[in-house]
């Protein structure tokens, strides 16, 4: 991925989002309460403006993007249960979430996308503490090459 300084610069500047090469892909990590309010699948302010930088940089590429979402083993609380019955529901409605906007205003074309869902799963941490559930709760954007 091409980046302007403008853009990488922003997105660095974040402690709450982090870059990874891994094994010829990019990895965009945004901790979920920098783009959403908790227990929301909607883009809040702050994650539409990172966003939208992202997508300043993803537009000139080619690669095929992948969406996911994470979530902690927390259930899901009961007042939000008729909206996200479970945390397989809210990681996939955040992950559309962020697939629906970049698509949209940015307009990323939709045939790069896939947006998947992985609940608590796949951790990066463990569920025993608060910190810890914090960096399980996230968005990865993984950007790789078309087949």
């Amino acid at each position: 991925m091409e980046t302007s300084s403008h853009s990488s610069g922003l997105l660095q500047q974040s402690q709450e989002v982090k870059l990874e090469q891994l094994a010829g892909r990019l990895k965009v990590t945004f901790v979920d309460r920098i783009l959403f309010n908790s227990g929301s699948a909607e883009i809040n302010a702050e994650g539409r403006q990172l966003l939208s930088t992202l997508a300043e940089s993803l537009k000139h590429s080619t690669q095929n993007i992948i969406v996911e979402g994470h979530t902690d083993n927390v259930p899901i609380g009961p007042e939000l249960r008729e909206k996200y019955p479970t945390n397989w529901d809210l990681s996939v409605a955040r992950s559309a979430a962020v697939v629906r906007y970049l698509t949209g205003k940015p307009g990323i074309a939709p045939q790069r996308f896939a947006a998947c869902g992985y609940s608590y799963y796949k951790p990066v941490a463990s569920n025993e503490t608060e910190k810890d559930r914090q960096k399980n709760r996230r968005i990865e954007i993984i950007l790789a090459s078309q087949r």
